[in-house]
């Protein structure tokens, strides 16, 4: 049941792509010769692009009440926005030392995770999102690739370990971190399903990357078909409303 819904070929290539929290839309980057621009497709026909005030549009994601937040380099450095009804950047959301970047919502709207290097090395925080300092939850390490569970009590996100990365989940009311996959290759980009239980995520683990589902206990992973050629960067949506 596989649906190509971009055609951009020698424009760029089309990454990071991000579901609406109602399944109607999905939200994405799109890298170019000259900087990135922001894609909207909305369930039907070609893509809308949206040019923004910087070449750097990286990891967008829509927000519960239909918003996209995206890292933008504006002043110098990279810091989360959320874009308005003309997709172009309101105040941060996210700002101050370091390198800001991957947001992620619970279903309410409430509460948002990222990652952001004010430390030295890249660490996943949560944040009140109408407003406060973010908290720092991973505590040691290389952290990326966030994604915060629909209830707003898990964090799935990739850990370094060695030479490879490993997909891991904490429980935010206890810190606790649980290491979800393991085994060959490098695992990234976990994304949450709708109900909170299930875990997409890219691997290596068999050669080429591709897609694979395990639950947020870590069950032994299963590949989804996607078709010849690599496949990466998941984004779990629900049906549409």
């Amino acid at each position: 049941g596989l649906t190509r819904v971009t055609s951009y070929n020698e424009l760029g290539m089309a990454v990071s792509p991000s579901w609406s929290f109602d399944g109607r839309r999905i939200v994405f980057t799109l890298i170019g010769s000259r900087g990135h621009s922001l894609g909207v497709w909305s369930g039907g026909g070609k893509p809308q692009v949206y040019t923004l005030p910087s070449t750097n549009v990286v990891s967008p994601h829509f927000m519960p009440n239909g918003s996209v937040a995206v890292s933008l380099t504006i002043h110098g450095k990279a810091d989360i926005y959320q874009l308005g009804g003309s997709f172009q950047p309101g105040a941060p959301l996210v700002s101050g030392a370091g390198i800001n970047v991957s947001p992620t919502f619970d279903a309410s709207g409430r509460t948002m995770a990222y990652v952001s290097d004010g430390t030295g090395s890249p660490n996943i925080y949560v944040k009140d999102v109408s407003g406060g300092s973010g908290r720092r939850v991973t505590t040691s390490g290389y952290n990326t690739n966030p994604s915060l569970s629909p209830d707003g009590k898990l964090i799935a996100f990739t850990k370094q370990l060695g030479s490879a990365q490993k997909v891991f989940v904490m429980d935010l009311a206890t810190g606790q971190e649980q290491q979800i996959t393991s085994g060959g290759g490098t695992d990234e980009n976990p994304s949450f399903s709708p109900d909170g239980y299930f875990i997409a995520f890219s691997s290596t683990r068999n050669g080429q990357k591709k897609i694979f589902v395990t639950t947020r206990h870590g069950a032994t992973p299963v590949m989804i078909p996607t078709g010849d050629g690599a496949a990466s960067m998941p984004s779990w949506g629900p049906l549409p409303q």
